[in-house]
C-alpha cells in the first residue's frame, strides 16, 4: 500500500493540485520528500524505549482508520490531528522540515505544511492498518511495515535509508 500510489490512482493530487493551485508533479514531489522525513522522524522517536511505546500506542488508535477512502477524498482527512502527529514527531522543527522541502521543491512552506498535515494521519492509519495482521512491537516491524507504505526499498524507503545511514 505505497501512499503516493494510492493518492495518485484515487485522483487525489488532482484534487489537491485544483484545491492549492499546485501542480500534481509538485505535489507529488512534495509527497515524495516529504514521506521519508516524517519516516526518519518516526525511526528516530522509535529509537528509545519510551518513544516505541508511546509509538505504538499512537498508531494503535489510528487502527481503524478507513485509509482508502481518506486517500480518496482528502478533504476527510483529519489535518488538525495530522498538524498534532508532525508536532509530537518534529517537535519544534516542523516548520524546518516544511522549509526545506519548500526551497527543495519550490512549493511555498505553508501549502508543505498542508500536505504534510495529510500526510501523517495517511501514515498513522496505515500504520495501524497494519498493525492488526503484522507484528509491531519493535522497530524492526514498525521499518518493514514502513518500507511497504512508502513503496520498498527502492522507491522513497531507499531515501530514508540512505539519510539515515549518513549518521
Amino acid at each position: 500500500m505505497d501512499i503516493l500510489k494510492m493518492l495518485a490512482q484515487s485522483g487525489s493530487l488532482s484534487q489537491l493540485s485544483q484545491q492549492y493551485g499546485i501542480s500534481e508533479e509538485a505535489i507529488a514531489q512534495a509527497i515524495q520528500m516529504g514521506l521519508p522525513e516524517i519516516a526518519g522522524a518516526i525511526n528516530k522517536n522509535t529509537s528509545t524505549d519510551q518513544g516505541l511505546a508511546d509509538f505504538i500506542n499512537a498508531i494503535q488508535d489510528h487502527k481503524d482508520d478507513d485509509v482508502e477512502d481518506m486517500a480518496r477524498d482528502v478533504n476527510k482527512i483529519d489535518t488538525v490531528d495530522g498538524e498534532k502527529i508532525l508536532g509530537h514527531l518534529f517537535g519544534n522543527q516542523k516548520e524546518d522540515v516544511a522549509l526545506n522541502i519548500s526551497k527543495k521543491t519550490g512549493v511555498q512552506s505553508m501549502d508543505i505544511m498542508k500536505i504534510l498535515s495529510i500526510l501523517a494521519p495517511l501514515l498513522m492509519g496505515s500504520l495501524g492498518n497494519q498493525s492488526k495482521t503484522r507484528k509491531m512491537t519493535d522497530n524492526k516491524g514498525i521499518d518493514s511495515s514502513l518500507e511497504t507504505i512508502l513503496g520498498g526499498r527502492s522507491g522513497v524507503m531507499g531515501m530514508v535509508t540512505s539519510f539515515l545511514d549518513k549518521d
